[in-house]
């Protein structure tokens, strides 16, 4: 069942002690006290419901209430107690079916190939998109490196490498990390912009609180809850693309390649 973001607002409006006046008198407001409860626009949500239904479809309109749960979750990473008072909805039911939500939200194939935890992003230097997630690794036991060499690199064609940090040294076979005796000022600042572009990636996950709160979960459902949150901020970049990178590796100067 395909919905607009009409419905959308409507439904969360209620939740929200919002009436219809209120949230049309004050539409801009609204827009970012949407955001910071479901974490996107009242129009991604919806985009995303429906990407949603057409792996699966969603027959029943009183599960929107629980789509928009789910958000919150993984938007504030509340307690279950306080979404259910929320919601209205009993706590074991409203636990089940965000579960069963952030499950669907990170089975969706919106990228590419497919004490604290660590993940491995890799985005796209062409076009800015999610196109690797990687983990959870347990932070102690698993540096950068040792990451990326247990999995990413072999994902690699050719004479393909990734663009990365100073942490990445000694691998440059996969990795073009900043050198400042080899790379002119041109290289170095593409490089630069290339990183940060990566970095606002970063940024925009962790604006999700499930990233950033103490988990109380399992651990498996961190991987799901990880990956769910992905798809979404993906999702947010194919709709509004950041800014794009002009690339080439120092490997092969003859060629150049305005990304």
């Amino acid at each position: 069942m395909q919905i607009t973001p009409t419905t959308i607002i409507r439904t969360a409006s209620i939740y929200q002690g919002l009436t219809a006046r209120a949230v049309n008198h004050e539409a801009y407001r609204y827009q970012r006290t949407f955001r910071g409860c479901f974490g996107v626009c009242p129009e991604l949500a919806a985009e995303l419901w429906n990407m949603l239904d057409d792996e699966d479809p969603l027959s029943d309109i009183r599960w929107v209430t629980y789509f928009l749960a789910t958000l919150m979750f993984l938007r504030t990473y509340t307690v279950t107690a306080v979404l259910a008072m929320i919601f209205m909805k009993d706590e074991k039911t409203i636990r089940h079916w965000v579960w069963v939500f952030i499950e669907k939200i990170a089975s969706l194939d919106l990228k590419f190939n497919g004490p604290g935890l660590r993940y491995e992003i890799a985005v796209c230097i062409q076009t800015g998109w999610i196109v690797w997630i990687n983990g959870p690794f347990p932070c102690g036991e698993w540096v950068d490196i040792a990451i990326s060499l247990s999995s990413l690199v072999h994902m690699f064609e050719g004479d393909e490498r990734a663009v990365a940090d100073k942490g990445y040294r000694g691998y440059p076979q996969y990795f073009d990390c900043p050198w400042r005796h080899l790379d002119n000022q041109q290289q170095t600042s593409r490089k630069a912009l290339a990183r940060a572009r990566h970095e606002c990636v970063n940024r925009r996950l962790k604006e999700w609180s499930c990233f950033l709160q103490r988990w109380c979960h399992s651990l498996d459902k961190h991987g799901k809850m990880a990956h769910a949150v992905a798809n979404i901020v993906q999702l947010q970049i194919m709709d509004k693309p950041m800014w794009q990178v002009e690339y080439y590796d120092r490997v092969d100067n003859e060629f150049d390649f305005d990304y």
